[in-house]
């Protein structure tokens, strides 16, 4: 799988988590989508940044 895909895909299953539910450990995160705590970090921001530039449109 290309790198974009994987990282898409890899961010819908986060967005998909976190909708059904709010709130959640980030190492619980990383253990459940297979990535390292720093990743997820990482993804929580790019998906918070899309949020707020999709917003801004």
């Amino acid at each position: 799988m290309e790198a974009m895909q994987k990282t898409s895909a890899r961010l819908l299953s986060l967005l998909s988590l976190l909708q059904a539910r709010r709130e959640w450990p980030g190492a619980l995160l990383a253990e459940r989508l297979d990535i390292s705590p720093r990743t997820v970090r990482r993804d929580v921001d790019r998906a918070a940044r899309a949020r707020l530039s999709h917003r801004g449109q």
